[in-house]
């Protein structure tokens, strides 16, 4: 962080940085973009020296530049200045593989640390999902610098949402609150499912994957690179075939299954013999309808939507399914960049027969949708395993703020 050109002047009230040309080097303010909570333990974030009190030594630390919380870098924690705070945790989202690793019930799944002020004799801190709470003793107060841990039983008796950590502090006027800090629980998977069952089919076959919950889903055909997963039904040509996917949530948590699927070249029936006989045109079974047999038709919804307007009501579509339509799976997806396409949500209803039909889509939908610009896909089929993507109509809308 600091150039090679540098000499230090010391004093009993301080010390003195000169820089001298040529500078080899440049001073940046935090250049590696270190996370104050998780990297300022890290070496290149350490100027030179130690030092945790005011005046400072005539050997000093330099710390600054990873974070805007007022009062003296973290690391000085003795000094004066300093604040009652959550400086650093040692965990931002709470999820099944956080709490796996954790052994026991009681062995430590999350520790908060941070600064104390001078003035400080004890501390407390309490995590709270905003119906039900835990707490825990912060441990070096006196120190200057204390440390908080909560064990896996815990956080486990929490629900999952937004955890709230409030630090307060005992002094000599009263209890000082620190700032609170807010920690994501999420310890539910997203659900994973393919719309063709595994087994025995004829004739090739398109499978698409259902995912209620994720945030990104890949999928990987018979051991191959996976592959992002965009809504597109994988084809499975004549063999055996395994097909594993994976769906992964905003808080890290991972879905993993495999399917196997038999796939047999479709049959030809044999020519009829005698003088009379006409020739008898190849028979083929499939498993899916004909092409356009159930395509969707005057696919409706608003071009644009405010985020408050779905966050009240969802979002509506109209649309006008062909004779014979049983099921229709509907999927949003989120525009993450130029011809590319991320998982939103993915439903599957069953109108029951073709016709006019208008559908609502609520539940976590309304909370999902951020601005930005999003796909909706329609997709028709006979049942809830045989869906026609070349029937499937496309409508693209845009979510605002306001």
């Amino acid at each position: 962080m600091l150039s090679r050109a540098i000499s230090v002047k010391t004093s009993a009230n301080g010390w003195t940085a000169i820089w001298r040309a040529p500078f080899e080097d440049t001073v940046f303010r935090n250049d590696t973009a270190a996370d104050p909570r998780q990297a300022i333990l890290g070496a290149d974030i350490l100027g030179m020296g130690f030092g945790h009190i005011v005046p400072l030594p005539l050997e000093s630390m330099l710390a600054d530049g990873v974070g805007d919380t007022p009062g003296p870098a973290l690391g000085c924690e003795g000094s004066p200045a300093a604040t009652s705070a959550i400086g650093a945790t040692s965990l931002d989202t709470v999820n099944i593989a956080a709490l796996g690793a954790i052994a026991a019930p009681g062995d430590v799944a999350l520790t908060l640390s941070g600064p104390a002020a001078a003035d400080a004799t004890a501390g407390t801190v309490i995590l709270s999902d905003g119906g039900s709470s835990v707490f825990a003793l912060a441990q070096g107060v006196a120190d200057g610098g204390w440390t908080a841990t909560f064990t896996k039983a815990q956080l486990e008796g929490l629900a999952d949402g937004t955890l709230t950590a409030t630090p307060s502090f005992e002094t000599p006027t009263g209890a000082v609150n620190g700032s609170p800090l807010k920690i994501v629980k999420d310890t539910v998977a997203p659900t994973l499912d393919p719309t063709l069952p595994p087994g025995t089919y004829s004739g090739v076959q398109q499978v698409g994957l259902a995912a209620g919950g994720a945030d990104k889903v890949t999928y990987s055909l018979d051991g191959a690179t996976p592959q992002t997963y965009a809504g597109i039904p994988v084809e499975l040509k004549a063999g055996t075939h395994t097909l594993t996917g994976t769906a992964t949530d905003a808080a890290g948590n991972v879905t993993t299954a495999s399917w196997t699927y038999a796939i047999d070249a479709p049959a030809s029936a044999p020519p009829v013999a005698g003088p009379t006989a006409r020739p008898t045109p190849t028979v083929t079974t499939t498993t899916v309808p004909s092409s356009r047999s159930l395509v969707v038709r005057d696919l409706h919804m608003r071009r644009s939507l405010r985020r408050s307007e779905i966050r009240r009501r969802g979002i509506t579509a109209s649309m006008r399914l062909a004779a014979g339509t049983r099921t229709v799976r509907i999927a949003v997806y989120r525009r993450v960049g130029p011809g590319e396409l991320e998982l939103v949500t993915r439903t599957v209803r069953t109108p029951g027969k073709g016709g006019a039909y208008r559908v609502r889509l609520g539940g976590n939908l309304r909370k999902a949708l951020t601005p930005g610009r999003y796909v909706l896909v329609v997709t028709p089929g006979r049942s809830e395993s045989r869906f026609v993507s070349a029937d499937e109509r496309q409508r693209s809308f845009r979510v605002t703020q306001r």
